[in-house]
């Protein structure tokens, strides 16, 4: 069985309060935007290490593989080599700072590229940049701590690639409100958030003579132009959401983006759902692609041709 975003958050809203908190680890196969929302639902709530329960030993082993214990307690329980980090997956990994934003960013953008069989592909690229600016927002929206990883796997069949990012900031609804902006639930919160331009973090709002750090003395694996700098202020157009819900529209992708109990779902044909979830206080999001679907764009036209032309039966 898999364990999403959406069960993980069930899980949790299910879980008996207690004096001392305590996380449950499920039994399954857990999926990047599970995992970000226990690690940060860990560190949120200062949950001690006696106070995780696994349901199956091979989950905790996973979990120690990833640096899930190295996320949320800085205390890496691994004992082996990781021989498929940077290749299958990215760690876990804390957004606590700016440099630690940046260097995770820069972290799992290499890791995504060695997932793919061609990088520089233009679905390779597309989904790099929106990597980029969706760690810049989590930033850039209320310095909240944030927790983001990708990994890669067989999903019925095919290569699926999955991004996912969870804070425990403001929420779409809280920071909306603090701006003016128009919206009364989480879910018209999430809808305004995804619509294009639509951001409570405009360039234009910057403080132009404020002091700032040149964007090249953070250091960091140089992409060129793959990689949109964290600290950029054109990250902070408004885009970043809009564009992830275009980039899984098309490359046939899925969506789950969660803040307060508003939830917002996008299924392989680009339709969208808007529904009730467990309370999620924050931003957390899982982006799922197939590795099948980023290569269609760099199909030579004459491939295209031949193709059609088969079909027809020329």
């Amino acid at each position: 069985m898999q364990i999403d975003l959406i069960k993980a958050l069930q899980e949790l809203d299910s879980a008996p309060v207690t004096d001392t908190p305590k996380l449950n680890i499920p039994k399954g196969f857990i999926n990047p935007g599970a995992w970000v929302v226990l690690a940060s639902s860990a560190r949120r709530n200062n949950v001690a290490t006696s106070g995780i329960s696994f349901s199956d030993p091979k989950v905790q082993h996973y979990s120690s593989a990833i640096g899930f214990n190295d996320c949320v307690y800085g205390e890496d329980d691994y004992e082996h080599n990781r021989k498929s980090i940077g290749s299958n997956y990215s760690p876990l990994t804390r957004l606590d700072c700016i440099e630690s934003t940046d260097e995770a960013n820069n972290q799992i953008v290499s890791c995504v590229r060695k997932m793919l069989a061609n990088p520089e592909s233009q679905g390779g690229v597309d989904l790099a940049n929106v990597i980029g600016e969706l760690h810049d927002n989590v930033w850039a929206h209320g310095r909240a701590t944030g927790v983001s990883m990708a990994q890669k796997w067989n999903d019925c069949g095919r290569q699926a690639i999955e991004f996912a990012l969870a804070d425990t900031g403001h929420g779409f609804l809280r920071e909306l409100k603090r701006y003016g902006k128009p919206a009364e639930s989480d879910i018209q919160a999430v809808e305004w958030c995804v619509q294009k331009n639509n951001s409570t973090k405009h360039a234009d709002d910057d403080d132009e003579w404020a002091q700032s750090v040149p964007e090249d003395m953070m250091g960091g694996v140089p992409f060129g132009a793959v990689v949109p700098r964290v600290t950029s202020r054109l990250n902070h157009q408004g885009l970043g959401l809009w564009k992830l819900t275009e980039l899984i529209r098309k490359y046939r992708g899925k969506l789950t983006l969660v803040s307060g109990t508003g939830c917002l779902q996008m299924d392989t044909n680009g339709q969208m759902t808007y529904n009730i979830c467990p309370l999620w206080e924050g931003v957390a999001l899982a982006c799922r692609l197939y590795e099948d679907e980023l290569y269609k764009d760099d199909e030579e036209p004459d491939d295209q041709v031949a193709a059609i032309m088969k079909r027809l039966g020329g």
